[in-house]
């Protein structure tokens, strides 16, 4: 999962501790300082204590929703029954998008990202559903294997279809 370095910077620039920034946002804090040595951040003076937390106590509140999410990708994409597996990515795909908009919320009232213009918000929310066409089946696949016909791009369609031509 990528770093969010603008949120680690406005963090670092806010007076949070590079080791409280790492463990936030998943990364080791000597990459931290390396960054911000590197990119010249400022230190500002620090925060009061209550926004430190809320803010890093956020950011591992999403990492840990997040795994959450890609936990139930995976489990729909191991599946080896397709249509349970097709629901599992259903669900993974909502909670992404929900937990995406939770997460924006969430930064710009901490202070941690400026607001985002309406035209990268499209640009945003186009490429997030790319990505996730991409991860799921084509649509219609729940109609045909509800039949029992093979679909194009999902082979669990055809083993469930062969396991059960052989059992009559």
């Amino acid at each position: 999962m990528a770093i969010d370095w603008q949120a680690v910077r406005k963090g670092f620039e806010a007076g949070v501790a590079e080791d409280e920034l790492a463990k936030g946002f998943g990364c080791n804090a000597g990459t931290v300082r390396r960054r911000a040595k590197k990119e010249r951040w400022k230190t500002g003076e620090r925060r009061k204590a209550g926004k430190k937390t809320a803010a890093l106590g956020a950011a591992a509140d999403h990492r840990s929703l997040l795994n959450g999410v890609k936990r139930r990708l995976v489990k729909g994409l191991e599946n080896e029954d397709v249509k349970k597996g097709l629901e599992e990515l259903k669900v993974a795909k909502t909670a992404l998008e929900v937990l995406s908009d939770y997460m924006k919320e969430e930064k710009l009232a901490l202070g941690l990202v400026e607001k985002v213009s309406e035209e990268q918000e499209r640009k945003d929310a186009e490429a997030l559903a790319v990505k996730m066409a991409q991860a799921t089946a084509p649509s219609g696949t729940d109609e045909a294997l509800e039949r029992g016909e093979e679909v194009r791009g999902c082979t669990g369609g055809k083993k469930e279809r062969q396991d059960r031509d052989s059992q009559t």
